[in-house]
């Protein structure tokens, strides 16, 4: 028994014998082609699985050529698909691996991580990688697809969707289909230069005191007036003064329940002495989950249970609300008695509170264009139409109509049965009495 290991062979010597080298995972033997009867061919190979185990595959046709095709095809599907075990081959599709990164992503985060993935993927990833194979995934291929985003994106949102990119790619690593992830080898996202937003900042104190008052005025013009009205019964007075009071997200301060309000204060020891200061527990957040509505759920770290403080104005709103019928179910912070969903109250503060008075646009002056000139149509000469004849309806004089004008003879119809009375369109000559009508009247006794 001997053995020679090499840096690209290894030869096994075990009584004698050589022992034969294990074939690649996905990859076929050698492709024999045989004919068991007439018109009856049958080609074999070995194939090796993702699951490591060999197995023999066997296909039938007419022809040797036509058993070689159907066996070929059978390698593709083997090497294209999956394992039994669920894992993921070299052929198997991004949007295969995609599907099974949004499942672990199910199992292991909260709904709202799962919705804003799949939305990632649906949207920007799957339309330009879905069709790609695994193997075809190369640092090469991901780093043009980032440049393409960066031609309409910004910064935030290709780094959002590099995260999702690349948590799909790890499930290839996971399975063995790739080596390495190619997603974590492109380079660091950075704002395209002359593309910069400035930050966000928070109002000033003047600036809170006129959007205060804008809320709570009426206004002289039409316009701004009417915007008012809609802000005052989206109840916006109420909520921007809660909102500028506690600083909370808008789905933190919908899901604020009448348990999580402590109007009586903690006790806060100072130099003076004990001092009661109202709080308020930030412990939930309300969320739009597709298929669920809205879902109630703890924040994703420990930092996002908290207690704050109630500034005097805070305070105001929340008894007055709390007073109110339409808290008795526990949440003051609705709006008319029912609990909106965090996006439609982002779109309301969005709409009602616009400009108001927005700067009118200098009116852009047309462009002259050069008149068009009518287009002559051909004179058609007129040709005078035929005059038409009058028709002359009459009776046909017959001896059978004379003999029943004169009271003598059977009752026969006319001939032609036209209406009697005179028509606009008759000439004269219909109204004119025949010569039936006449010898009737001569022989009539007096």
């Amino acid at each position: 028994m001997w053995s020679v290991d090499g840096p690209l062979t290894r030869l096994t010597r075990l009584g004698g014998h050589t022992a034969r080298p294990p074939l690649a995972l996905g990859t076929p033997g050698s492709i024999t082609v045989n004919q068991e009867g007439p018109g009856v061919w049958v080609a074999r190979c070995r194939f090796r699985g993702h699951d490591g185990v060999t197995r023999r595959l066997r296909k039938h046709g007419a022809s040797k050529s036509a058993a070689r095709a159907e066996l070929h095809k059978a390698i593709e599907e083997r090497q294209r698909g999956t394992s039994r075990a669920g894992g993921l081959s070299p052929g198997a599709t991004f949007a295969e691996a995609a599907e099974l990164y949004l499942a672990k992503i199910a199992r292991k985060r909260e709904d709202t991580t799962l919705v804003e993935y799949r939305a990632r993927l649906d949207n920007y990833v799957l339309p330009a990688l879905g069709a790609l194979r695994l193997r075809e995934c190369t640092v090469a291929q991901l780093d043009r697809y980032f440049d393409a985003l960066s031609e309409r994106y910004s910064a935030n949102t290709r780094r959002s969707v590099r995260t999702v990119v690349v948590g799909v790619m790890q499930q290839a690593v996971i399975h063995g289909a790739i080596d390495s992830n190619p997603a974590r080898e492109i380079e660091r996202i950075e704002q395209t230069r002359g593309k910069r937003r400035a930050g966000p900042r928070g109002l000033t104190v003047d600036e809170r005191r006129a959007l205060l008052e804008w809320l709570d005025s009426s206004s002289p013009d039409p316009t701004v007036h009417r915007l008012q009205r809609l802000a005052r019964r989206a109840e916006l007075p109420d909520l921007v003064r809660f909102f500028l009071g506690t600083g909370l997200r808008i789905g933190e301060g919908l899901a604020i329940r009448r348990l999580d309000i402590d109007l009586e204060g903690a006790v806060v020891r100072t130099s003076a002495g004990e001092v009661r200061v109202p709080v308020l527990a930030v412990a939930e957040n309300l969320v739009w989950v597709k298929g669920k509505g809205l879902t109630r759920h703890e924040g994703k770290s420990d930092a996002a249970l908290r207690l704050l403080p109630l500034p005097s104005f805070a305070v105001q709103v929340i008894e007055r609300r709390l007073d109110t019928p339409a808290s008795r179910h526990g949440h003051p912070i609705s709006t008319r008695g029912r609990i909106p969903a965090p996006s439609a109250t982002r779109s309301t503060v969005a709409t009602r509170l616009a400009s108001p008075a927005p700067a009118p646009q200098p009116a852009r002056p047309r462009p002259s264009l050069p008149r068009r000139r009518a287009r002559s149509r051909p004179q058609i000469p007129h040709r005078p139409q035929p005059t038409r004849r009058p028709r002359v309806w009459a009776r046909t004089d017959s001896p059978a109509t004379s003999a029943n004008a004169s009271g003598h003879g059977p009752t026969r119809k006319a001939s032609r049965s036209r209406p009697e009375a005179p028509s606009a369109r008759t000439s004269s000559a219909t109204t004119a009495p025949t010569h039936s009508t006449l010898t009737a009247l001569a022989t009539r006794p007096v």
